[in-house]
Protein backbone atom coordinates (compact mmCIF):
# COMPACT_ATOMS: atom_id res chain seq x y z
CA UNK A 1 0.00 0.00 0.00
CA UNK A 2 3.10 2.83 0.69
CA UNK A 3 4.31 1.73 -2.75
CA UNK A 4 0.65 2.60 -4.10
CA UNK A 5 0.49 5.52 -2.42
CA UNK A 6 4.14 7.32 -3.38
CA UNK A 7 3.58 6.22 -7.00
CA UNK A 8 0.39 8.04 -7.16
CA UNK A 9 2.25 10.63 -5.39
CA UNK A 10 4.81 10.96 -7.82
CA UNK A 11 2.30 10.43 -11.04
CA UNK A 12 0.56 13.12 -9.83
CA UNK A 13 3.44 15.53 -9.03
CA UNK A 14 4.57 14.36 -12.55
CA UNK A 15 1.23 15.51 -14.17
CA UNK A 16 1.43 19.22 -12.37
CA UNK A 17 4.18 19.78 -13.64
CA UNK A 18 3.27 19.00 -17.37
CA UNK A 19 -0.04 21.15 -16.41
CA UNK A 20 2.65 24.07 -15.79
CA UNK A 21 4.66 24.12 -18.30
CA UNK A 22 1.70 23.86 -21.16
CA UNK A 23 0.68 26.65 -18.88
CA UNK A 24 4.20 28.80 -19.61
CA UNK A 25 3.47 28.31 -22.93
CA UNK A 26 -0.39 28.91 -23.14
CA UNK A 27 -0.18 31.97 -21.09
CA UNK A 28 0.50 34.28 -23.55
CA UNK A 29 -3.13 33.80 -24.82
CA UNK A 30 -4.81 33.41 -21.54
CA UNK A 31 -7.42 36.16 -20.36
CA UNK A 32 -7.95 36.56 -16.82
CA UNK A 33 -10.91 33.72 -16.48
CA UNK A 34 -8.58 31.16 -18.20
CA UNK A 35 -5.87 32.26 -15.48
CA UNK A 36 -8.36 31.40 -12.83
CA UNK A 37 -9.61 28.57 -14.49
CA UNK A 38 -6.14 27.10 -14.90
CA UNK A 39 -4.99 27.74 -11.18
CA UNK A 40 -8.44 25.45 -10.21
CA UNK A 41 -7.82 22.58 -11.91
CA UNK A 42 -3.76 22.52 -10.70
CA UNK A 43 -5.46 22.71 -7.48
CA UNK A 44 -7.67 19.77 -7.97
CA UNK A 45 -4.90 17.88 -9.24
CA UNK A 46 -2.83 19.04 -5.55
CA UNK A 47 -6.09 17.67 -3.68
CA UNK A 48 -4.87 13.98 -4.80
CA UNK A 49 -1.67 14.45 -3.62
CA UNK A 50 -3.01 15.56 -0.43
CA UNK A 51 -4.75 12.64 -0.31
CA UNK A 52 -1.84 10.48 -0.59
CA UNK A 53 -0.27 12.50 2.01
CA UNK A 54 -3.11 11.64 4.61
CA UNK A 55 -3.58 7.85 3.47
CA UNK A 56 0.25 7.81 4.21
CA UNK A 57 0.16 9.73 7.65
CA UNK A 58 -2.87 7.14 8.54
CA UNK A 59 -0.61 4.01 7.46
CA UNK A 60 2.11 5.34 9.47
CA UNK A 61 -0.03 5.68 12.62
CA UNK A 62 -2.22 3.00 12.45
CA UNK A 63 0.80 0.48 11.07
CA UNK A 64 3.84 2.18 12.48
CA UNK A 65 7.45 0.01 12.21
CA UNK A 66 5.69 -2.00 9.49
CA UNK A 67 5.47 0.21 6.97
CA UNK A 68 7.78 2.97 8.28
CA UNK A 69 10.40 1.99 6.12
CA UNK A 70 8.57 1.27 2.83
CA UNK A 71 6.93 5.08 3.05
CA UNK A 72 10.43 6.69 4.16
CA UNK A 73 11.32 4.80 0.62
CA UNK A 74 8.11 5.75 -1.23
CA UNK A 75 7.65 9.05 0.00
CA UNK A 76 10.85 10.67 1.11
CA UNK A 77 12.08 11.32 -2.18
CA UNK A 78 8.54 13.44 -3.42
CA UNK A 79 8.76 15.53 -0.11
CA UNK A 80 12.35 16.48 -0.03
CA UNK A 81 12.05 17.53 -3.65
CA UNK A 82 9.55 19.67 -2.53
CA UNK A 83 11.04 21.19 -0.28
CA UNK A 84 14.67 21.54 -2.17
CA UNK A 85 12.77 23.63 -5.09
CA UNK A 86 10.71 25.66 -2.57
CA UNK A 87 11.49 28.88 -4.39
CA UNK A 88 8.84 28.28 -7.41
CA UNK A 89 6.11 26.45 -4.80
CA UNK A 90 3.06 28.20 -3.24
CA UNK A 91 2.69 28.46 0.36
CA UNK A 92 0.50 25.66 0.75
CA UNK A 93 2.51 23.41 -0.91
CA UNK A 94 5.47 23.91 1.66
CA UNK A 95 3.05 23.47 4.43
CA UNK A 96 1.37 20.16 3.53
CA UNK A 97 4.69 19.18 3.12
CA UNK A 98 5.57 20.25 6.87
CA UNK A 99 2.55 18.84 8.17
CA UNK A 100 3.47 15.40 6.33
CA UNK A 101 6.71 15.39 7.68
CA UNK A 102 5.47 15.52 11.13
CA UNK A 103 2.81 12.96 11.22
Amino acid sequence: MARLVGKVAKEVREDRQVRLEQFKTAKKKMDEEDIEYFEEDVRKVDKIENWAMEIAGVLLVVYKETVSSSMIESLLPHFAATLADFKGKKDYEICKVKISLLI
